[in-house]
């Protein structure tokens, strides 16, 4: 049989699924799951996604045999099968172990083990056969789950279904959550708690109407109902210009005010083009208890100066909100936002290494060696508040850097090149006031600001610079 894609997708997906129900055998070992379906790009195969939460407590650690001192590790094996309930075929299958490693503090706030993994399968009736063992103490857990692969409508509006996560943003390091592009910290059982307030949530459209008016738009409601059916958030509905014909959407929702309950989302999506509205539900659940947890845990308070380097480190990489959110917080607060802000951008949480992290530290150190002249450090200017190290930190080394000086006024100037970088390709840098402290003076980086004036400025210089980009 094919091998399953493990937490990597490298389709983009399309489809619609119905799970009919889920029967927990007499296993031990407890665990939830939840699935979403979504077009794959290859003809007549659609993409399931199967994503699985074990708790902390249904699984047996032991001490990491690289960092004894600092890590615990377990590991899980997955073995499944996939048979086609019309005919009895059995269409997919496989088994695999893997590790997993959790720092010894962490052990308090009780995290879980997550695993997610893909199977391509044509439209028809399923039967998965699941089973997950804890490899050190045997214990295993299955799972057998019915669901229906539905070819979705090519001729009209539709969506995909919903992921729900505490967390997702952009993936430049590809973790093993990667999902077109974006990291995700699943949450299979779809319950939120006041330390994790942000429902963040993955969908896709399709059959975006292209052939009218390019300038019309897409317009995207959200509102959160109770399970009696009553509104309790209503937000301002966004609008964005028709992409393709199928896009990606990722958002996230603060949902800290709600009350322990059930809950649904409800997304509904308008082509102005065809107009044609979609809407799609997702149940999930908030449980405010569940904060002592994370409370309870032995982190040291931030003092002043932590807090100032850990935002200094993070200053490209954080979100608005959530920095509005850390400088709200007192001393404590401070450190478990900063120990979840961390784990959260992990992309391989099996491992004990946050590979996020240790390369983000990395590129400080780096921009506070290389990039801070003397007149920057008498400035107290470091090297990461530079123009170079703004850049460094925010897209790493650059593939190319060159350095050439200006004809008519000798200026120096230095070319950093990306060849990684989506419709970002080049910076340049010249020391405008001789301070040696070089600043960008040119971009196609649409989020850098440019010096309209310069071009007049440097007169046949700036067209020998533009020139040189090409050769």
């Amino acid at each position: 049989m094919r091998r399953s894609q493990v937490s990597l997708f490298i389709f983009f997906l399309i489809c619609q699924v119905a799970i009919v129900m889920a029967q927990d055998s007499l296993g031990r070992l407890q665990f939830k799951m939840d699935t979403g379906l979504f077009q794959s790009g290859v003809q007549d195969l659609l993409e399931q996604d199967f994503l699985f939460e074990i708790p902390f407590d249904q699984l047996t650690y032991t001490d990491d045999p690289k960092f004894p001192d600092r890590y615990v590790r377990v590991v899980v094996n997955t073995a499944f099968s996939i048979k086609n309930r019309e005919t009895g075929d059995i269409v997919a299958s496989d088994q695999w172990d893997t590790p997993a490693a959790f720092a010894k503090r962490e052990l308090q706030l009780q995290p879980s083990y997550r695993l997610m993994f893909s199977e391509l399968l044509s439209p028809g009736d399923y039967m998965l056969d699941i089973t997950l063992t804890d490899i050190h103490s045997k214990r295993a857990g299955k799972k057998l789950v019915p669901f229906v692969v539905t070819d979705p409508p090519k001729d009209k509006l539709a969506l995909s279904d919903i992921i729900l996560a505490t967390n997702i943003q952009p993936d430049s390091l590809k973790s093993i959550f990667n999902k077109n592009g974006y990291a995700m910290q699943i949450n299979p059982d779809n319950v939120f708690t006041i330390q994790e307030p942000f429902l963040w949530f993955y969908y896709e459209i399709y059959n975006l109407n292209l052939s009218s008016d390019e300038e019309k738009l897409i317009h995207v409601k959200y509102t959160i109902v109770s399970a009696e059916g009553d509104t309790i958030k209503s937000y301002h509905p966004g609008s964005f210009r028709r992409p393709e014909e199928s896009c990606i959407i990722v958002d996230g929702k603060n949902i800290v005010t709600l009350k322990d309950g059930d809950y649904f989302l409800l997304v509904e999506v308008t082509d102005t083009g065809s107009e044609e509205s979609v809407i799609l539900e997702k149940k999930f659940s908030m449980v405010r208890e569940w904060a002592q947890l994370e409370q309870e845990a032995e982190l040291e308070p931030m003092s002043d100066d932590e807090s100032h380097e850990f935002l200094d480190k993070v200053q490209y990489v954080i979100s608005k909100s959530e920095k509005k959110q850390f400088q709200g917080l007192n001393p404590e607060a401070k450190a478990r936002f900063a120990y979840r802000f961390w784990r959260e951008r992990d992309p391989n949480p099996f491992t004990p290494e946050n590979e996020f992290k240790i390369e983000l530290e990395r590129r400080v150190n780096y921009a506070n060696t290389f990039f801070a002249s003397k007149q920057a450090i008498r400035a107290n200017k470091k090297g990461i508040k530079t123009d170079r190290g703004r850049i460094y930190l925010k897209y790493g080394e650059p593939s190319e850097q060159r350095e050439d000086n200006m004809p008519q006024s000798d200026r120096e100037f230095i070319v950093w090149n990306y060849f990684n970088l989506k419709n970002i390709s080049v910076f340049v840098f010249s020391d405008k006031v001789g301070r040696k402290d070089p600043q960008l003076i040119f971009s196609d980086d649409p989020t850098e600001i440019s010096d309209p004036t310069l071009r007049k400025t440097l007169g046949s210089d700036w067209e020998y610079m533009m020139e040189s980009l090409n050769r």
